[in-house]
């Protein structure tokens, strides 16, 4: 079968420089299988709607069309599929990363999407199209939705990326990590070549803003084996000389990263990756020092004990202590985030993480509102204490209408979480950079 998949635009004021990784997979699985697959990279590309609608018109007939998004590209995939409906009525267009796994009747209501896939998508995926020829009949929107309960606990089984259907000479030039120093800004730097990579899937832990990729289907880590032979690939065939790990738990089982760090050593590329404040410790630090990592970033959301309870974060503000020496004894690259409007935040616990950062002396990457995505436990929590979260969240028309509002969640609050009135809110949100210095001041 011919498919043709698509990568909506993401974050249109910043330059393109995170590589689709979802969709790479989804394209080699497809490939692999024996099927004809074409790639339209719009967020690579940044072409106008016309000459977008141009490529479509010069695209062949699919059989099917593929279309990937997070909870922001709402919008943008909705576009794509309604032109791709006008231009090809009776193919099927099928949804998948996190936006299906969330929102799929919405999707399926909505939009012309026909089909969505929930969680991991590389089984999925074939599952539905074995289904395509009886499908055609079948109503019931709930049909319509296909994901697989069984995760794939070796991920060295599923091919890599690919990487070659992608137009990688654009993602090469936009630095990632910290060789992006004016992301909030013009998103250029003198760099090496960079890309990145996933380690592991899940996560074991649940802070109730977080929304799991893979939710369900547990924490898997990648053989240390299979990861390395990949960045070899990447800089024998691409020149790449740093690797950015951009899955949520690469740190979470100890004796794996030792693993890793202890073969890969001695290799002339660098790596960072995000990391956990409770499981770190020196020796593992030092291990990842000596096997070429730059830096670990985290997710600090605030300098108060009493807000990381509130969002069950399961670390304390000692070991965020720990963790920030041992970064700057090891490493030259720190990236730290904050959260404010978190559910019972006040100006007590807003004054706390200033002090935090400044007794420390971090200077924040970015300071973001708490945002309810669907399907984090903060979702789950509102629609149970909040009534009109509940009325806007049950209503399929006013739910469309507030995904819409979504955006850059460290300039616009999508939903006050705090309890506390908006304005505060916003305070609370300005104050916090001014104090700090955050980096990200500029609004887009």
């Amino acid at each position: 079968m011919k498919i043709l998949l698509i990568n909506p635009i993401a974050r249109k004021w910043a330059q393109p420089n995170v590589f689709p990784t979802g969709l790479g997979y989804i394209a080699a699985v497809l490939r692999n299988e024996g099927h004809e697959v074409d790639v339209l990279d719009w967020n690579a590309e940044r072409w106008g709607e016309s000459v977008f609608g141009a490529k479509l018109a010069l695209q062949d007939k699919p059989g099917l069309v593929g279309l990937t998004g997070i909870i922001t590209q709402y919008g943008e995939v909705k576009k794509i599929a309604e032109w791709c409906n006008f231009q090809w009525p009776r193919v099927p267009i099928v949804c998948g990363g996190t936006l299906a796994t969330t929102v799929p009747l919405l999707l399926l209501d909505k939009t012309k999407v026909n089909y969505c896939i929930l969680g991991e998508g590389e089984r999925a995926i074939l599952d539905l199209i074995d289904h395509l020829p009886i499908m055609d009949s079948v109503e019931n929107k709930l049909e319509h939705i296909f994901s697989r309960k069984e995760s794939i606990k070796d991920l060295s089984t599923i091919p890599w990326p690919a990487y070659d259907l992608f137009p990688m000479d654009i993602y090469l030039r936009n630095p990632i990590g910290p060789h992006n120093p004016n992301k909030w800004k013009d998103g250029k730097s003198n760099a090496p070549l960079t890309m990145n990579i996933i380690g592991s899937r899940g996560c074991p832990y649940n802070c109730i803003y977080c929304l799991h990729c893979f939710q369900g289907q547990g924490y898997r880590v990648r053989p240390y084996n299979d990861i390395i032979i990949e960045m070899d690939f990447l800089q024998r065939t691409y020149g790449v000389n740093y690797i950015q790990f951009v899955d949520d738990a690469f740190t979470c089982i100890r004796q794996k990263i030792l693993d890793f760090c202890f073969a890969f050593k001695g290799r002339d590329m660098t790596w960072s990756c995000a990391g956990r404040a409770n499981l770190v410790n020196e020796d593992v630090i030092r291990a990842m020092a000596d096997a070429g990592c730059i830096g670990l970033w985290y997710g600090l959301e605030s300098g108060s004990q009493k807000m990381l309870n509130s969002m069950n974060k399961k670390v304390t503000i000692r070991q965020y202590e720990e963790a920030i020496a041992l970064n700057r004894k090891y490493f030259k690259y720190e990236d730290y985030t904050f959260i404010v409007g978190s559910p019972r935040e006040t100006d007590e616990t807003i004054q706390e993480s200033i002090d935090f950062c400044k007794r420390m002396g971090v200077i924040p990457t970015a300071v973001f509102f708490m945002t309810p995505y669907p399907g984090t436990p903060l979702w789950r929590m509102l629609l149970s204490n909040d009534k009109k979260f509940r009325e806007m969240a049950l209503d399929i028309d006013r739910l469309e209408e507030w995904i819409l509002t979504l955006n850059e969640q460290g300039e616009r609050m999508a939903w006050n979480c705090s309890g506390a009135p908006d304005e505060k809110a916003y305070e609370w949100h300005q104050k916090f950079i001014e104090e700090t210095g955050a980096w990200n001041k500029d609004k887009h």
